[in-house]
């Protein structure tokens, strides 16, 4: 909102876009998820929360060109070129200088059979993840790259030190 020459790619692995704008449109409007989904009085808003929709969904229509939101449906089965190609393209057709992207979130990054036969363990699995988002990250001109993880935690039976060590 605050630099027209950034665009922002979101690669949303596990919810939809139209969950990730209305939980922009919440986020802009200044109230929970629940009363914009569902509304404050009995499925109706008042006229001050009418007012923040309304504003919020003129600031996204206008952020809209520069916000890209890949998920299952409109990008099945992503892999690391296809991620760079829309990176490349977003730039170039809203011709931004700095670019922006969020993967949502690591562990649901698809790898591919060739890769898998090598990989023993989840963690193995992860580290190869990570290796697919730094390939992204140098291939973008060091545009940033957010991804989101989810902590690794003990195997059933192991005891949970809660140390930072024991979290991958």
């Amino acid at each position: 909102t605050h630099n027209d020459d950034a665009s922002f790619l979101f690669l949303s692995l596990e919810m939809s876009r139209w969950d990730m704008l209305t939980r922009m449109t919440s986020y802009l409007a200044g109230m929970d998820w629940k009363t914009l989904v569902f509304g404050s009085n009995g499925g109706t808003f008042s006229d001050d929360e009418h007012k923040r929709i309304v504003r919020a969904k003129s600031t996204l229509a206008r952020l809209g060109p520069r916000i890209r939101i890949l998920d299952d449906t409109n990008f099945p089965a992503p892999t690391l070129d296809r991620v760079i190609d829309q990176a490349r393209d977003l730039k170039a057709t809203t011709g931004t200088q700095r670019l922006f992207v969020l993967a949502d979130y690591l562990q649901v990054w698809p790898v591919p059979d060739g890769a898998a036969k090598s990989i023993r363990t989840d963690i193995d699995a992860d580290k190869w993840r990570i290796e697919q988002m730094k390939q992204l990250r140098d291939a973008i001109d060091g545009d940033p790259v957010l991804v989101i993880s989810e902590a690794r935690k003990p195997e059933k039976n192991a005891t949970w030190a809660g140390a930072l060590t024991d979290v991958m």
